[in-house]
């Protein structure tokens, strides 16, 4: 992937994005950035298998959060942190 992370979101209506299709049925609960589209696919079955291939080793060794790394080019990936992690995920809610 163009970023080497694959980030969420809140949607924005100036974002750029792209609605893959699900089961070939056009749908507009689920965006991606259409800088993604190239790596990920255009539907939700592909986009799915992508992310397994990409991050099922990262999750199944336990590691959830990343912080970039812009010499190396690779997120350093850690543990989820309930005293970093939480407090993030719920401030940027609040700003909804």
């Amino acid at each position: 992937m163009g970023t080497q992370t694959f980030i969420l979101e809140i949607r924005k209506p100036r974002n750029s994005v792209f609605f893959p299709t699900y089961k070939t049925e056009t749908q507009s609960n689920f965006s991606v950035s259409v800088f993604s589209k190239d790596d990920l696919g255009d539907n939700v079955e592909k986009l799915i298998a992508k992310l397994i291939e990409r991050f099922q080793d990262v999750i199944d060794e336990g590691k959830f959060s990343a912080v970039s790394n812009v010499d190396a080019r690779q997120p350093d990936w850690r543990p989820f942190s309930g005293d970093d992690d939480i407090p993030f995920i719920k401030n940027s809610f609040k700003s909804l």
